[in-house]
């Protein structure tokens, strides 16, 4: 009896034990956080390593779908509608599948994301919500560990990259920033700060829109924050760029001496070279 008890506590602490094991994946998992202009995106996927091995068209099967990764599914999800190769797509989350080709990749959005690795047999076209064609790049150096990322950001686009061996896709993810932006400017004049009239006149001067607005909004922020060396230089760039170069100069030179005053040693070198270039062309 006594054997027994002796038996079964043992195997209780084997079990105990053994539930503690830990061992690191071996392609670990990876979050990707991306803003791109007002949209934020989220990838979540796994990253096997090449480990000597020939990759696509052999670990990696030519023209059959992949789950872009190890493990679950790569999933992607965005906080605003997108378009995805120029394809639009609703804001939510989506499996990221793709079809490696010698010439020729397929990226997918999959509106079943909760399916571990790739569909197979269960796989439904009607779920595809956009696929896009793309020639792959060759790279250089190899990639060891698989990668996903994004690149060439600006404010309304940025390229979903995803690299291996030395392989290289990317598939252009646009949003509407601009519209949203506007919207929010719309609102925000209702009530706004010396902050909030800096962003709005940053905002059309950069887009070169209404540059007349622009300098209205320019010289509310510098009426509220008179001393605002960077509220200066903006209004001054606002002026060159409608070719009022004398009064450029003369704003720039106020923002120069706020800036050194300030000790912004930044501001003050671009602010000269500001001046530097729009004296030439007075």
């Amino acid at each position: 009896m006594k054997n027994r008890m002796l038996f079964w506590v043992a195997l209780f602490w084997v079990i105990c034990v053994w539930g503690q094991v830990k061992t690191p994946d071996v392609s670990p998992k990876s979050v990707v956080n991306q803003t791109i202009g007002l949209t934020e995106v989220e990838v979540v996927y796994s990253r096997p390593s090449i480990k000597g091995r020939m990759i696509f068209g052999d670990l990696v099967p030519f023209d059959k779908i992949w789950r872009t990764g190890a493990n679950a599914a790569t999933t992607i999800e965005f906080s605003t509608d997108v378009t995805f190769g120029g394809i639009p797509v609703k804001e939510g989350k989506y499996a990221l599948y793709s079809v490696p080709g010698k010439k020729l990749w397929k990226v997918l959005l999959y509106a079943d994301h909760q399916i571990w690795g790739d569909p197979g047999n269960n796989y439904d076209p009607k779920k595809v919500v956009a696929e896009v064609t793309v020639t792959p790049q060759t790279i250089s150096p190899k990639v060891e560990t698989f990668r996903i990322g994004f690149d060439e950001l600006k404010p309304n686009e940025g390229f979903l990259s995803i690299a291996w061996e030395q392989t290289l896709v990317q598939v252009l993810v646009g949003v509407n920033s601009h519209q949203v932006v506007l919207e929010s400017i719309k609102k925000t004049m209702a009530g706004p700060t010396a902050s909030d009239y800096h962003r709005a006149a940053a905002y059309y001067f950069e887009q070169n829109m209404d540059l007349d607005k622009a300098i209205e909004w320019v010289n509310k922020a510098a009426e509220l924050n008179p001393k605002a060396y960077w509220v200066l230089k903006l209004k001054s760039e606002i002026q060159a760029a409608k070719n009022n170069f004398t009064d450029a100069l003369k704003t720039a030179n106020q923002a120069l001496e706020a800036a050194q005053k300030a000790g912004n040693q930044g501001y003050v070198k671009m602010i000269e070279q500001n001046i530097a270039l729009w004296k030439k062309k007075q």
